[in-house]
Protein backbone atom coordinates (compact mmCIF):
# COMPACT_ATOMS: atom_id res chain seq x y z
CA UNK A 1 0.00 0.00 0.00
CA UNK A 2 1.14 3.26 -0.98
CA UNK A 3 2.00 6.15 1.70
CA UNK A 4 1.21 9.90 0.79
CA UNK A 5 3.47 12.51 1.83
CA UNK A 6 2.59 14.90 4.22
CA UNK A 7 -0.54 14.55 6.85
CA UNK A 8 -3.91 13.49 5.34
CA UNK A 9 -6.82 15.85 5.03
CA UNK A 10 -8.63 17.27 8.49
CA UNK A 11 -12.34 16.61 8.26
CA UNK A 12 -14.87 17.07 11.09
CA UNK A 13 -17.13 14.13 12.74
CA UNK A 14 -19.48 16.32 12.09
CA UNK A 15 -18.92 17.58 8.65
CA UNK A 16 -21.50 16.50 5.88
CA UNK A 17 -22.66 17.57 2.51
CA UNK A 18 -24.30 21.29 2.98
CA UNK A 19 -22.35 22.35 6.37
CA UNK A 20 -19.62 24.92 6.00
CA UNK A 21 -16.69 23.42 7.97
CA UNK A 22 -15.30 27.58 8.82
CA UNK A 23 -18.40 28.11 10.26
CA UNK A 24 -18.78 25.15 12.61
CA UNK A 25 -15.38 25.66 13.64
CA UNK A 26 -15.99 29.18 14.43
CA UNK A 27 -19.23 27.53 16.57
CA UNK A 28 -17.29 25.69 18.58
CA UNK A 29 -14.54 28.11 19.19
CA UNK A 30 -17.72 30.16 20.91
CA UNK A 31 -18.06 27.26 22.99
CA UNK A 32 -14.35 27.18 24.05
CA UNK A 33 -14.59 31.02 24.81
CA UNK A 34 -17.86 30.23 26.87
CA UNK A 35 -15.76 27.65 28.91
CA UNK A 36 -12.77 30.26 28.58
CA UNK A 37 -14.94 32.89 29.97
CA UNK A 38 -16.25 30.75 33.04
CA UNK A 39 -12.40 29.99 33.74
CA UNK A 40 -11.25 33.34 33.77
CA UNK A 41 -14.13 33.97 36.37
CA UNK A 42 -13.44 31.22 38.46
CA UNK A 43 -9.68 32.29 38.56
CA UNK A 44 -10.28 35.78 39.46
CA UNK A 45 -12.47 34.82 42.10
CA UNK A 46 -9.85 32.41 43.56
CA UNK A 47 -7.40 35.53 42.99
CA UNK A 48 -5.10 34.26 40.47
CA UNK A 49 -5.20 37.29 38.59
CA UNK A 50 -1.74 36.48 36.37
CA UNK A 51 -3.36 32.95 35.35
CA UNK A 52 -6.92 35.12 35.01
CA UNK A 53 -5.11 37.35 32.60
CA UNK A 54 -3.05 34.40 30.84
CA UNK A 55 -6.93 33.34 30.17
CA UNK A 56 -7.86 36.54 28.77
CA UNK A 57 -5.05 36.54 26.14
CA UNK A 58 -6.31 33.44 24.84
CA UNK A 59 -9.47 34.51 24.74
CA UNK A 60 -8.59 37.86 22.45
CA UNK A 61 -6.53 35.72 20.27
CA UNK A 62 -9.85 33.92 19.94
CA UNK A 63 -11.66 36.92 19.00
CA UNK A 64 -9.53 37.83 16.81
CA UNK A 65 -9.65 34.63 15.03
CA UNK A 66 -13.38 34.42 15.01
CA UNK A 67 -14.10 38.37 14.16
CA UNK A 68 -10.92 37.60 11.36
CA UNK A 69 -8.99 40.94 12.87
CA UNK A 70 -5.50 40.52 11.86
CA UNK A 71 -2.55 41.62 14.27
CA UNK A 72 -1.95 44.87 11.93
CA UNK A 73 -5.64 46.09 12.67
CA UNK A 74 -4.93 45.02 16.68
CA UNK A 75 -2.01 47.52 16.53
CA UNK A 76 -3.90 50.29 15.18
CA UNK A 77 -6.21 50.05 17.84
CA UNK A 78 -3.72 49.86 20.51
CA UNK A 79 -1.54 52.90 19.00
CA UNK A 80 -5.11 55.07 18.68
CA UNK A 81 -5.96 54.08 23.02
CA UNK A 82 -2.71 54.71 23.45
CA UNK A 83 -2.83 58.30 22.00
CA UNK A 84 -5.69 58.80 24.33
CA UNK A 85 -4.62 57.67 27.58
CA UNK A 86 -3.67 60.63 29.99
CA UNK A 87 0.30 61.35 29.73
CA UNK A 88 0.73 61.49 33.58
CA UNK A 89 0.37 58.34 34.24
CA UNK A 90 2.77 55.91 34.85
CA UNK A 91 3.76 52.77 32.93
CA UNK A 92 3.53 50.54 36.25
CA UNK A 93 -0.22 51.61 36.92
CA UNK A 94 -1.56 51.38 33.12
CA UNK A 95 0.40 48.16 32.85
CA UNK A 96 -1.84 46.69 35.99
CA UNK A 97 -5.03 48.42 34.85
CA UNK A 98 -4.88 50.96 37.74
Amino acid sequence: MKQGNGSPPLYLASSGPGLNPVSDVDARLQIVMSRLEDCQAALTTAGELHTAQLVAMALLQLRMRINHIGDAELRALCDALARDEPADLPTASREAGS
